[in-house]
């Protein structure tokens, strides 16, 4: 799998569930596993997720396994993927990435599969993976997202991300040169 960006697509937006919805089981981050990648292989494919990840899927399911065994579990020091799972259920993905012990720092992505936005869980995700920051002693978590996705941006700003700087025309997606912002949270501050 190519990642072209670390964007959170349009679908993460978290809204307040309408009052006629059943409560949902608590959610929970899983370690992204071999069983979770047909999945992910569905939503990578949803041409959502894709603009609003800014991300090629892989070509075919061999890709994506050749992927996660050579990208997640070979370098599980530098990078840790998670499910959002609500029950049983797979809701979205999310993890830390490009862990630099060094520095202190790491990059922080969240999706959400295609039907669970509005749930909070993309907010739940966000605050998970700023415990697991915290507890393995990082001074910054940054991330980057679409300018132009105002939900998203929102929800960073709602979980203590502070906007950092404006990237102009960092990717180019379908033809378009797209701007993204760089957001950062400072765990010690």
């Amino acid at each position: 799998m190519t990642e072209v960006g670390n964007l959170m697509t349009t679908q993460t937006a978290d809204r307040p569930r309408s009052s006629s919805q059943a409560p949902l089981p608590e959610p929970r981050l899983t370690p992204l596993d071999e069983t979770h990648l047909e999945t992910l292989w569905e939503w990578l494919h949803d041409p959502e997720i894709q603009r609003g990840f800014l991300l090629t899927p892989p070509a075919s399911m061999e890709a994506q396994t050749r992927w996660f065994h050579e990208n997640v579990r070979a370098n599980e020091r530098e990078c840790m993927h998670f499910v959002i799972q609500s029950g049983e259920v797979l809701c979205g993905c999310g993890g830390l990435k490009n862990i630099n012990v060094a520095h202190s720092t790491a990059e922080l992505f969240v999706y959400l599969g295609f039907g669970h936005s509005g749930q909070g869980l993309a907010s739940f995700a966000v605050r998970a993976l700023k415990e697991k920051a915290t507890t393995l002693g990082l001074r910054k978590v940054y991330l980057h997202v679409r300018k132009d996705n105002r939900a998203a941006l929102k929800l960073y700003e709602r979980t203590g991300f502070e906007h950092e700087a404006e990237l102009s025309r960092e990717f180019v997606w379908d033809g378009a040169q797209i701007d993204v912002c760089r957001m950062a949270w400072f765990p010690r501050d």
